[in-house]
């Protein structure tokens, strides 16, 4: 999953690592929340 999400948002250049841990976060908080969450990554300075 988060190699198709790394192909489709070119907002940061992120590792295989960091896709993984921003999936693990939205899937807690859809859980936690009862939502869908989507994550997004801006690489800033």
């Amino acid at each position: 999953m988060a190699e198709n999400r790394k192909n489709q948002c070119p907002l940061a250049d992120l590792s295989e690592e960091e896709l993984q841990t921003i999936t693990a976060w939205e899937e807690e908080l859809a859980k936690t929340t009862g939502q869908k969450i989507a994550l997004v990554a801006y690489r800033v300075g």
